[in-house]
């Protein structure tokens, strides 16, 4: 609207300033018509250090939203990596350890045999003794 107001303004004065002469009361209108044009003006210039402003400020906003993001977001790929990490040394201990109990499975198998077959000695021994 200042900036419609401010052209119209304009206009006026254009047009009024041929016709202006030495007629008083064109002089007052063109003078009016000036003060309008200057404080429309005015106005059009705080309304755009405004929007400068407020660009200004968004962009900073942004750019600060931008930067907290990607620290969370390194925050994260950390904690990722960690987890990782973490659940491969577990797998790994898991693996061990299925890998132990085989070798004890397979030990107790062979003791086992290893006690039936002296049971059996023993009583050939016995047998032998009689």
């Amino acid at each position: 609207q200042a900036l419609a107001d401010l052209n119209q303004a304009l206009a006026d004065v254009k047009l009024g300033g041929g016709a202006a002469g030495g007629d008083p009361e064109t002089k007052k209108k063109l003078a009016a018509e000036s003060e309008k044009a200057r404080a429309a003006q005015a106005e059009l210039k705080v309304l755009e250090q405004k929007v400068a402003r407020l660009e200004s400020s968004s962009k900073e906003e942004s750019a600060k939203r931008d930067k907290e993001t990607a620290a969370e977001l390194e925050q994260l790929k950390k904690k990722c990596a960690a987890a990782e990490a973490h659940s491969l040394s577990v797998s790994a201990e898991l693996e061990q350890t299925t890998n132990a109990m085989e070798q004890m499975r397979v030990d107790h198998e062979e003791s086992q045999k290893d006690l039936e077959e002296l049971a059996e000695l023993r009583e050939l021994k016995a047998d032998i003794e009689r």
